[in-house]
């Protein structure tokens, strides 16, 4: 089964979007803010992709590097607002 649509997760001020019509799970994301994301999935069958992690402690999340983690993706698949 394909995974695809959009996923919004929010705390402390800080709503993430990801648009999984256009992750590839490549891992940038959770290789700059691993303690927000997660890649779940098979990246190397290109079926992985980014998930908020359902663990997150949103008052420690720095938003600066939330969003430079949704900048890091090669696809702009993730948004970041707040």
């Amino acid at each position: 089964m394909t995974d695809t649509g959009t996923r919004t997760a929010s705390g402390a001020g800080v709503t993430i979007t990801i648009d999984h019509e256009l992750c590839y799970g490549t891992g940038a994301c959770a290789r700059r803010a691993s303690d927000v994301f997660v890649i779940l999935g098979d990246v190397q069958a290109e079926t992985g992709k980014s998930y908020v992690r359902a663990d997150v402690a949103w008052d420690q999340v720095d938003g600066a590097t939330v969003k430079s983690a949704a900048d890091a993706c090669p696809w702009a698949a993730i948004e970041v607002s707040g």
